[in-house]
């Protein structure tokens, strides 16, 4: 039989050892490992920011037109001719503003007319509607023009009784204002933008006449953008500045 002590001794020893092992165990150094590399690759400095720039386009195409609805009353009799424009704004906000010249090349509406000859001068405010590829734009516009007509009247066939108010045989000149309607559709190419544009034109030539739409145009070309200062930013940083240096009170 083992007496006590010897049994108290035994126990005291293995929890020495025990001890011994857990010291030896905190103190020995695990080796440091490596740190982790970063596999993503450093971000490039941007050559360019778009901060306080916006966008100006300027283009041309080309232009079908029902040139005055009311008297062009012949199928097939659309003026077509060539268009120039240029806009500012867009970037970073949703509104630009457009400016555009149209000039038609010469048709004949026979009998009644011949040599009809016109062009449009317009401006109109668009609102951009980017789509998810960041590259097309959807614009609704709305805009005033002027619209200018120039023809060779004979009264045949004089449906609309015109020989009251222009004589026959003679040339007709008129000009009338009208309110622009329509939406366009465009998609970028880096700097290259190609678009297609679609307009009504509200308005009326006689007086007593109601209004009505007056013509259906069809457009499309192509516009080079730039990124430019933008002018209400500069003014505004222009006119705090301004008004920082003689806020003396």
């Amino acid at each position: 039989m083992i007496k006590k002590p010897t049994i108290f001794i035994i126990l005291l020893s293995l929890l020495g050892i025990g001890v011994i092992k857990g010291q030896l165990h905190t103190h020995t150094k695990k080796p440091k490992s490596k740190p982790k590399t970063s596999k993503t690759k450093p971000e490039k400095p941007k050559l360019f920011s778009e901060e306080g720039k916006t966008n100006f386009q300027f283009g041309a195409g080309i232009m079908s037109s029902v040139v005055y609805l009311s008297r062009n009353v012949n199928e097939g009799n659309d003026a077509r001719g060539w268009t120039v424009m240029a806009n500012y704004g867009g970037g970073n906000r949703m509104l630009r503003v457009s400016a555009q010249y149209t000039q038609y090349f010469p048709i004949n509406i026979a009998p009644t007319w011949y040599d009809v000859k016109a062009n449009t001068f317009e401006s109109n405010f668009e609102w951009l509607v980017l789509f998810k590829n960041k590259k097309s734009i959807l614009y609704p516009q709305v805009g005033l023009s002027y619209n200018n007509y120039q023809g060779y009247f004979t009264g045949v066939n004089d449906y609309l009784n015109l020989a009251s108010k222009y004589q026959r045989y003679s040339t007709v000149k008129n000009s009338w204002v009208g309110l622009n309607l329509g939406t366009g559709i465009e998609h970028s190419f880096g700097p290259l933008v190609l678009f297609m544009d679609y307009k009504m034109r509200i308005g009326r030539m006689e007086e007593r006449a109601s209004f009505t739409i007056m013509d259906v145009c069809y457009s499309g070309g192509i516009r080079l953008k730039l990124w430019v200062p933008n002018i209400r930013l500069n003014f505004r940083k222009l006119y705090r500045g301004i008004n920082d240096k003689y806020h003396w009170f």
